[in-house]
């Protein structure tokens, strides 16, 4: 398990939640402008950014350790990203045979055509 799904988990669930966020708040408070909409937008993100720095940097600290997996695991279990993480597994580990695909049969030698 490498750190890369455990962070893009982790940061796809807390852009979930500012869009949620973002929703409820247009929702109670419909008569906003498209201007306080973005300044709203924006200052949520950089709330979500700005807590997820720490967590960020101690998640890739742990990958250096030698009980990497062991601690990536519980950080998973502390968010509750587990299932997620897994999603972001499968998705990469997909994304990769299609590369290896493509790369194969970008290799593979065409027979020359001749035309008589």
């Amino acid at each position: 398990l490498g750190v890369v799904p455990v962070i893009s988990a982790l940061r796809k669930k807390a852009n979930q939640i500012q869009q949620e966020t973002m929703i409820s708040i247009e929702n109670k408070m419909p008569e906003l402008t498209d201007r306080e909409r973005k300044i709203l937008s924006k200052h949520t993100k950089s709330i979500i950014n700005q807590l997820l720095k720490e967590p960020i940097l101690q998640a890739k600290e742990m990958a250096n350790s030698p009980k990497a997996n062991e601690q990536l695991r519980l950080f998973q279990q502390i968010f509750g990203i587990e299932d997620a993480v897994e999603d972001e597994v499968d998705m990469m580990s997909k994304q990769e045979l299609e590369r290896k695909e493509r790369l194969r049969s970008s290799q593979t030698p065409t027979e020359p055509k001749y035309s008589f």
